[in-house]
Parts: C-alpha cells; structure tokens; sequence
C-alpha cells in the first residue's frame, strides 16, 4: 500500500504544492511535450493538486483520455474542480491506491511527479505500473534526489543542514529519498528501453517560493523533533534564517537535484 502523504493535505500544504509546482512547470511543460501524441491514453498517478494534470490535458486537449491517480479524496476533488474550471473535459478521475488499479487497464503513457520519493518498495511499484503500459508504452517521471544540492553557497549553511534532516527523515519513514538516480537501473531492470533522462536544479527566486522551505519546515516539525533530527533550537535558528533568505532579493535557493527520466515498454 501507498504511504500517507508525510507534509498532510491542510490548506496551508496546498499552497505549498500550488508554488512549488510552478517551479517545476517550465522543466515539466518541454518534458511531456516531447513524450506526449496526440490520441494517448495517460494515467497520472499522485496528482496532488493538479498542476501537472493541467499540462498534460492541456497537451492532450480533444485527441487523447487522461486519468488521474491519488488516495486523497481532497486532492481529487480540488483537481478535479480546477480541470474542469480550465475546460479539459476529457479526464477521469481515480480516489484509490495505485495497487487497486484493475488490472485491465492499460494505458500508452503512465507519469508521476515527486510522488515515487513517498513510497517505499520502489521496484514493486514500478513493476506494477509496467503491467499497466500498453505495447511500446512510456514509463515517465520526476523525481528529487534529496541529498544532491550545490552545497558551497555562501550564507545557507543551515537550509544545507535542513535538507540533511530531511534525508535522515526520509530514511526512518522508509522512504525514497534518492529515488531520482535508482530509477535508471530499476528502469532497466524492468526490460525499459531508456528515451529521455536529464536533471537539473530547481531554483527558487521569489520571496514566495523561497518562502515554501520555510512552511514545509513548519509542517514537518513534530516529525523532525520526534525522531531527534533537530530540536527545537535547532529549528528556531532555521525559520529565522529562512525568513531573511526569502526576503533577500539577491539571493536564491536550490532545490535538491531532480532527474526526470522516461522509458519505453519494448
């Protein structure tokens, strides 16, 4: 079975998501747009709050079916209500685990974005979904490599430390925090002919999407202090520092390393 969520679905966390999906979505938009035809069929799965679903049906439009996957009934109602507001009438949607798809269904293209990273049991998974391709049908995704960042930044030290709590976080719940670089070998495993892979480093610029650290870091706090990754001083030092960095506008953030890999079913 899929994991909960670890950030929560609050509408606090929703906001999070919306920002921090618009820094993916200029790397997100070329990636699909070399994968996707027209007259696909495409299952989505962890939508979240939909902004990739909106690429992905906006490229599809009137020539190919959409569904989109997540065992939150509140992130399905919101992305629905928000594919329909934008006209795309040509997606179903699923409030299940990904385990429960029929195994009937199958699809020509199957994506996720930062969705693989809060499961464990990755090659099963994966395994799963290839049982759904159609012949030649197309594996794609995005995923964090959470301990790959440029770490010789001046002055952000602490988010440095941050990130590496986060890792350690990721390891205790039994998550893929490094899922990014297994999913060529698992790929491969798999009998998945490679056709695209490249990475790169999300830049956060804004104030408010330098902001974000500092609100998952609000969120994940129970969590980091209950597992003795950070106290509470520790924490406190964070947000301060965070705070500053959101408002310097000289000064940027990265995020982890994210790879975004595609494999087609031979």
């Amino acid at each position: 079975m899929e994991k909960p969520y670890v950030a929560g679905h609050s509408t606090e966390e929703q906001k999070r998501l919306l920002t921090q999906a618009a820094v993916y979505d200029h790397k997100t938009r070329p990636f699909l747009n070399g994968l996707l035809h027209p007259g696909m069929t495409v299952l989505e799965i962890g939508c979240g709050v939909g902004s990739a679903t909106q690429i992905i049906a906006g490229i599809l439009a009137s020539n190919g079916f959409l569904t989109a996957l997540d065992q939150d009934k509140r992130a399905i109602a919101y992305t629905k209500a928000r594919t329909l507001s934008n006209g795309y009438d040509r997606v179903d949607f699923i409030c299940d685990d990904i385990f429960n798809l029929e195994p009937n269904l199958k699809f020509d293209f199957i994506y996720g974005r930062a969705v693989l990273h809060h499961i464990n049991n990755l090659p099963s998974i994966l395994s799963k979904l290839k049982n759904h391709l159609k012949p030649r049908g197309i594996l794609a995704f995005e995923e964090p490599v959470m301990d790959n960042f440029p770490d010789n930044v001046p002055n952000q030290k602490l988010y440095y430390k941050l990130l590496k709590a986060y890792c350690a976080l990721g390891d205790k719940l039994s998550m893929s925090s490094r899922v990014g670089q297994e999913l060529h070998s698992i790929f491969v495993e798999l009998g998945l002919s490679i056709t695209s892979l490249s990475a790169y480093y999300p830049v956060l610029m804004s104030t408010e999407e330098k902001k974000i650290i500092n609100d998952g870091l609000a969120m994940l706090k129970p969590q980091l202090i209950d597992n003795n990754l950070l106290d509470v001083s520790d924490i406190a030092k964070m947000q301060e520092k965070l705070t500053q960095l959101a408002t310097d506008k000289n000064t940027c953030l990265f995020y982890p390393l994210f790879y975004q890999i595609a494999g087609c079913l031979n």
